[in-house]
């Protein structure tokens, strides 16, 4: 979460080199790797699916005209095709002839899966749902952490966000939008103080190409990387978020979004959407938005990756002065691997450009984690990720 203004903040990134001292701050070297290796077992086709699918078909009841089954699980297609042969059987499928038509959505959660049917006799409709246990899957060894840090900046001011464009570093603080280049600072572009900002700011940097985009509390900047050059103004537009854009509440440091409710951070996955609320729990949504699912033991930032297996990075629950660590999960809630400790509290956590990987910023520290998805057997290193 972010932290009081009074605190000193630091940049750590990788592959920017040295950066010259100068009066507002001195040379650093580190970079971050958080390698974490998960492996999945494929248990659908030991799994008998033959019952629920006689368990669905017993609530639809018999004489159907016509039945269309649709998967939007991770069921193989031999597992559909046997799931659409056993409802077709009981249900006594016959075309061109008086009956229900009914349609099957083969779906899943965290938990289940999740099939639906919907029966439409003339005018009537009806919904069947059965949820379907899932296999568990056998719990996986994960890798070894392995961290290795350079520090690069060192300033006054808090960072809010940071960006890196080959070799330019770009810095967001409440005041201002730093850029470096060449290990120099060439530019600093001031934000306007048009309004006290809260003991907590929050800040976030996209960049788009040759351009980005700026958004404090109750201000939104807009610029160019080259020259560089930059406008602003008041706004309370939604901010971009990983998977959906959210409003900052006014006066505070959380986000709040229709049907997510208030929450701190947010990261998506191919099937789901996960904020981190304000009571401490992770919720998980489906592609509706519907709840799926509430996690605890996470603190207050999340950020996903998916690479080749998919993972969520979250902050360490705790107090704010306190140390803080960045931590592996999946989406059952288990840790992988030892975390990834930082001096403060991490104060902002998001999904990177770049494929699997993450970006942290806490006081004294921009960091990237890295995480990898090798197959097994061959050593962990960053240029497998590539």
């Amino acid at each position: 979460m972010p932290q009081e203004a009074t605190r000193t903040a630091r940049i750590e990134a990788r592959e920017l080199g040295s950066i010259r001292p100068t009066r507002t701050g001195r040379l650093y070297t580190e970079v971050v790797l958080l390698p974490v290796l998960f492996f999945f077992a494929a248990l659908c086709s030991a799994q008998d699916l033959g019952s629920p699918a006689r368990e669905l078909a017993r609530r639809v009841r018999p004489d159907v005209a016509s039945l269309t089954v649709r998967n939007l699980s991770s069921l193989p297609a031999a597992a559909v095709a046997d799931i659409t042969r056993t409802l077709e059987t009981e249900l006594r499928v016959r075309a061109n002839r008086p009956g229900a038509i009914v349609s099957v959505t083969l779906s899943e959660n965290v938990k289940s899966y999740l099939w639906v049917a919907e029966i439409r006799r003339g005018e009537d409709r009806e919904v069947a749902m059965l949820a379907v246990d899932r296999p568990d899957a056998p719990a996986a060894t994960p890798a070894p952490v392995a961290i290795a840090k350079k520090l690069l900046w060192e300033q006054e001011k808090p960072i809010l966000d940071a960006a890196t464009v080959e070799s330019m570093l770009i810095v967001l603080d409440s005041a201002s939008v730093s850029f470096y280049r060449d290990r120099q600072l060439t530019q600093s572009l001031p934000i306007p103080g048009w309004r006290p900002m809260p003991r907590d700011p929050r800040g976030r940097l996209i960049i788009e190409r040759d351009s980005f985009r700026a958004f404090l509390p109750g201000i939104i900047c807009t610029g160019s990387l080259s020259p560089a050059a930059m406008s602003c103004g008041e706004s309370n537009a939604p901010w971009p978020l990983d998977g959906v854009t959210a409003e900052l509440a006014p006066g505070r440091n959380y986000f709040t979004a229709p049907r997510l409710g208030a929450f701190f951070s947010a990261a998506s996955l191919a099937k789901f959407q996960i904020v981190a609320g304000l009571d401490g729990r992770a919720r998980i949504y489906d592609n509706t938005l519907g709840e799926v699912s509430a996690l605890t033991g996470w603190g207050s930032d999340i950020a996903a990756i998916e690479n080749g297996c998919a993972q969520i990075l979250a902050t360490r629950p705790g107090d704010a002065g306190e140390p803080d660590a960045v931590q592996a999960y999946d989406l059952s809630g288990r840790s992988a691997g030892d975390p990834a400790t930082l001096p403060g509290p991490v104060v902002a956590l998001w999904r990177s450009g770049r494929k699997g990987e993450a970006v942290a910023v806490a006081p004294g520290h921009y960091l990237r984690s890295l995480v990898c998805c090798p197959p097994p057997r061959v050593p962990i290193t960053a240029e497998l990720c590539g």
